[in-house]
């Protein structure tokens, strides 16, 4: 399963109808906010949600960045993963 970058977003699949995304904004210099996760019915139950979140964190960590999120499914892995904590903000 591959994990691609597009605009402002991660995703599995093709970017125009994704089997899985991770959308996300700049909302300063220093921050990006996770607005929504979501993973097609043929792919739930397999942690790729999880997956997603991990590979925004290692996109965070790239470019020097904190997250937040208003996704309350990233919020939650975000907040509850202690080797997160070094770009989650809350």
């Amino acid at each position: 399963m591959e994990i691609k970058k597009g605009v402002n977003q991660l995703f599995i699949g093709e970017e125009s109808n994704p089997d899985a995304q991770i959308v996300f904004e700049e909302i300063d210099a220093n921050t990006l906010e996770v607005t929504h996760t979501e993973v097609s019915e043929s792919m739930q139950g397999t942690g790729t949600g999880g997956k997603l979140v991990d590979a925004m964190v290692d996109y965070a960590r790239e470019q020097d960045k904190k997250l937040v999120a208003s996704c309350p499914y990233a919020d939650k892995k975000l907040a509850k993963n202690e080797a997160y904590q070094d770009v989650y903000k809350g």
